[in-house]
């Protein structure tokens, strides 16, 4: 299911090229991609859930690590591009070393990382329930994440971006690996549901695009890019029940699915997103440059993260794997058997 990992990383890139570097709404050939790519996100929190997170104190620590490594690049990336932006991103440096999972730009791995705490949690609650007790918590959790939050703009839950819509997410993807009913569809049922969901998510998308002048002056929370909307959350976690019937082992895809986080702390990093300075020159090309330069600069850019990234972890996983092992042995074994009981 590494291919499930890069598919969600390539498609956050995707969208991020898409939102943050070119005016997307005020073109129409770029507003159809919306249900296609915006769900990225979600693909990698259903695929956590699918699995289930192992809470592992080494496992924190390398992830840690592995952030300040690429902070660190982007950092010498924009003083070398941005010169003026030293103490900027010195400033965010610092603070990278000292909370590496908090004052970031990657608003993602702040509630991911909240998600993998409380992961001992919830999966111990979700093991002790049978299979109509699951059902019904997350036939509750659909109603008020859908009902509540992406129609009804809930602070609980806005846009998506929250520890409540990744909790639901999480147990979806529990449902879609564990759930009998799920076992009974074929795959000529799941491509059709996965279809009626894009197509669903494209007439909603552009129907919102036409009424959107006349819903300017309201508060309308249900917007086509949340990543709370429902036609979204069962696209992704159709690909995710159609890819787990496949049957195939790459040893290519499997390291490339371990660098997928890097391509993703690459391009909204400081020098990449927080910095603008990437987002910058493509909005620059978008504007002033036909549409086939900027769909061109967006490829070049997206094979050169992933690249990059590959490159950067092929260097630094040993090295990282070793270190984190000598802190790892640090911990007293009281501490570390204790950390171990409590995260079963």
């Amino acid at each position: 299911m590494e291919l499930v990992r890069i598919i969600a990383m390539s498609m956050i890139v995707i969208w991020h090229f898409l939102i943050h570097g070119g005016p997307i709404a005020n073109n129409p050939w770029l507003t159809i991609t919306t249900p296609l790519v915006i769900g990225g996100v979600d693909l990698f929190v259903i695929l956590s859930g699918f699995f289930l997170i192992k809470l592992q104190f080494k496992s924190i620590v390398r992830l840690a690590f592995i952030i300040l490594i690429f902070s660190i690049i982007n950092v010498i990336a924009i003083l070398i591009c941005q010169p003026d932006y030293t103490t900027g991103a010195l400033v965010r440096l610092f603070k990278t070393f000292i909370f590496p999972f908090s004052p970031s730009s990657y608003w993602f791995l702040q509630v991911y990382f909240a998600l993998v705490f409380l992961s001992p949690i919830i999966n111990a609650a979700i093991n002790s329930f049978n299979h109509h007790q699951k059902r019904v918590v997350l036939a509750l959790l659909a109603i008020f994440n859908f009902y509540f939050c992406f129609f009804g703009d809930n602070y609980v839950d806005q846009h998506g971006y929250s520890l409540f819509n990744f909790i639901f997410l999480y147990l979806l993807g529990h449902a879609l690996q564990t759930d009998p009913w799920v076992n009974t569809l074929s795959k000529k049922h799941i491509v059709i549901i996965m279809t009626v969901a894009l197509f669903a998510g494209l007439v909603y998308t552009e129907c919102i695009n036409i009424l959107r002048p006349y819903l300017k002056d309201i508060e309308f929370s249900a917007i086509p890019d949340s990543y709370s909307n429902p036609f979204t959350i069962i696209f992704c976690a159709s690909i995710i029940i159609y890819l787990s019937r496949l049957s195939f082992h790459s040893d290519f895809i499997n390291k490339l699915g371990r660098c997928s986080l890097g391509i993703y702390l690459l391009q909204d990093g400081i020098f990449g997103g927080w910095g603008r300075v990437v987002y910058d020159h493509m909005s620059f090309i978008f504007t002033n440059h036909p549409l086939h330069s900027f769909i061109l600069l967006c490829v070049i850019l997206f094979f050169s993260y992933w690249i990059a990234s590959y490159i950067i972890y092929s260097i630094i996983w040993r090295p990282v794997n070793a270190l984190c092992s000598k802190v790892t042995n640090l911990i007293p074994d009281r501490l570390s058997s204790w950390f171990r009981l409590n995260t079963l």
